[in-house]
C-alpha cells in the first residue's frame, strides 16, 4: 500500500553519497516515513550516527545496527543501498516520493480509525470530523502548513542555512573551474549566455514553422548535451517520425554527413568512415526513444515519471507538443492545448527534470513585415507561452526571401528565470548547426 522500494533505497543510499543528501533526508524524513522495516532500522541508525558525528560508511552503519538488532536482511540491504548510489539521480525527487507515500498511508490509517470511532462512539459526527481534521493536519504537516514564512525559506535556502554561503559556494565552483548552473548547459555559448541552459523543473518551448528545422535543431542539442555530459540520460518522444529515422538523422549529424547522401546510398569512403566512428560514439550514449503514435497526456506523464524512477532519465525532449492528445475532448482546441501544457508543467515540477518541447507556429508570421516570429505565433493556444519558462523561435530568413543566405536564427522571446532576450545566429554544416562567432569570441589569428 503506497510505497516504492526503489525510492526508499535511493534515499538511504544517497546518505552515503554527500552531506547534502544526508542533510535533506534527515531534515525531511523520519524513520516512520519508510514502509519497509529494515529501511526504518537503517534510517534510525543513520540518524544516530549523524548525532554522534560519525561518518556514514558501511562498517559504521553495520556496527550501529548491531547495537539495536542483528538481521541478515538488514546487512544485505546495506549492500544493495551502496550498489544503488547514483550521483546523477535527482535526490530531492526521491525524498519527496518517500514523504508523499508516507502521508498517503497515514491518511488511510486515520480515515479507517475515524470510521471506526464514528461507528462505535456516541460523539457527534461534527466533533469527530473536527478531530479528524486536526489529526490529519499533524500527520501531513508537510502539505498542510499553507503559506511559508519568507525568512524560514531564506534560512533553508542552502545547506549552510545562509543565503550568501550559497553565493560563495557558486563562486568557489567557478574558481575551481566547475559549473554552478542548476541544470544542463546547452553547449551553445551564446545561447547559454542568454538563458543559462535547461534548468531543473522547467519547460522550454522551441517554436517554428513547418520545415524550419525544429527536429534538426533538437538533434543538435542532444548531440551537444551528450558530448558535454557523457553520463547524461535523455528521453526523447518522437511523435512525428519513427525512431529509426531519428537515429539515422542523429548519426549523420554527428558525422557531419548530409542526410540526403546517406538516404540515396551515395556516401564516399571518408563519409562512411565518419559514420562508423559516430556509431561507436553513439553506442556510449544513453538515449531512450518513445515513438508510440496517439499518446495521451496522462500516458506521457506516467511514462516520464516511470523513466525518472526506473531509468534515472535526466532530461526529456518532445517532438512535438500537439502530437500529444488530451485525455478527454475539450470544448475547443485551445482548451485541449491548455490540458497538455499544464500537464507537462506539472510533471516537470514534480520530477524536477527539464522538458524541451517543440511547437508549430501559425501562419501569421507570413503576414508580418520581416517575417520575424513572436509569442503570438504559437499555434492554437496562449497557454504554451504562459506555461513555458523559456520560449525559443527558429527563423530561416531564406524561407521568406530567396536572395538571403540560408542560415538560421534562434530568437529568445521569453526568458522567465533570467529575463534576457536576444538572437543567436547559426549556419549549417552538413546538418550541424554552428553558432556564428562574434569578434569578441574569436581566438588569436582566427577569422570569422
Amino acid at each position: 500500500m503506497f510505497h516504492d522500494q526503489i525510492s526508499e533505497q535511493t534515499v538511504l543510499g544517497g546518505c552515503f553519497l554527500s552531506d547534502y543528501c544526508l542533510h535533506e533526508a534527515l531534515n525531511k524524513l523520519t524513520p516512520d516515513d519508510f514502509y519497509y522495516t529494515e529501511h526504518q532500522t537503517l534510517f534510525r541508525a543513520i540518524h544516530s550516527l549523524q548525532e554522534q558525528r560519525i561518518k556514514i560508511t558501511k562498517d559504521n552503519l553495520q556496527a550501529e545496527v548491531l547495537n539495536a538488532v542483528r538481521s541478515p536482511k538488514v546487512d544485505s540491504t546495506i549492500d544493495v543501498l551502496i550498489s544503488l548510489v547514483n550521483p546523477s539521480a535527482d535526490f530531492d525527487f526521491y525524498v519527496r516520493t518517500v514523504a508523499d507515500f508516507s502521508e498517503k498511508r497515514k491518511i488511510v490509517q486515520l480515515t479507517n480509525d475515524f470510521l471506526q470511532k464514528v461507528d462505535k462512539s456516541p460523539k457527534s459526527y461534527d466533533e469527530y470530523y473536527e478531530e479528524y481534521q486536526k489529526d490529519s493536519s499533524k500527520a501531513i504537516g508537510r502539505r498542510c502548513d499553507g503559506f511559508e514564512n519568507a525568512s524560514d525559506i531564506l534560512s533553508d535556502f542552502s545547506d549552510t542555512g545562509d543565503f550568501w554561503e550559497t553565493y560563495k559556494h557558486r563562486a568557489k565552483l567557478i574558481a575551481e573551474g566547475k559549473d554552478p548552473f542548476n541544470g544542463y548547459r546547452t553547449g551553445y555559448k551564446r545561447l547559454d549566455e542568454i538563458i543559462g541552459g535547461f534548468e531543473y523543473g522547467t519547460i522550454t518551448t522551441i517554436g517554428a514553422r513547418s520545415s524550419a528545422g525544429k527536429t534538426t535543431y533538437v538533434i543538435n542539442l542532444m548531440m551537444k548535451l551528450f558530448r558535454k555530459y557523457p553520463d547524461l540520460k535523455i528521453g526523447f518522444f518522437t511523435l512525428e517520425m519513427p525512431n529509426e529515422r531519428i537515429i539515422e538523422k542523429l548519426l549523420c549529424t554527428m558525422a557531419s554527413v548530409h542526410f540526403g547522401k546517406y538516404s540515396d546510398a551515395n556516401l564516399n569512403s571518408i563519409e562512411k568512415d565518419q559514420l562508423e566512428y559516430s556509431i561507436e560514439e553513439f553506442k556510449r550514449w544513453d538515449l531512450r526513444v518513445f515513438d508510440k503514435p496517439g499518446v495521451k497526456i496522462t500516458e506521457a506523464k506516467n511514462t516520464i515519471r516511470r523513466e525518472v524512477i526506473v531509468n534515472n532519465i535526466d532530461i526529456f525532449f518532445i517532438d512535438y507538443l500537439t502530437r500529444i492528445r488530451p485525455d478527454s475532448p475539450a470544448q475547443s482546441r485551445h482548451h485541449e492545448i491548455d490540458q497538455l501544457t499544464k500537464g507537462l508543467q506539472d510533471i516537470a515540477l514534480e520530477t524536477r527534470k527539464p522538458i524541451i518541447m517543440l511547437s508549430q507556429l501559425n501562419r501569421q508570421v507570413y503576414n508580418r513585415a520581416g517575417n520575424i516570429p513572436n509569442l503570438a505565433d504559437l499555434k492554437e493556444s496562449g497557454s504554451i507561452e504562459e506555461d513555458s519558462d523559456t520560449v525559443l523561435m527558429l527563423h530561416r530568413p531564406a524561407h521568406f526571401d530567396v536572395t538571403k543566405v540560408d542560415n538560421t536564427e534562434l530568437h529568445v522571446v521569453k526568458n522567465r528565470l533570467r529575463g534576457d532576450l536576444g538572437i543567436v545566429p547559426y549556419e549549417y554544416h552538413s546538418g550541424n548547426l554552428v553558432e556564428l562567432k562574434r569578434i569578441q569570441d574569436l581566438e588569436p589569428n582566427e577569422n570569422l
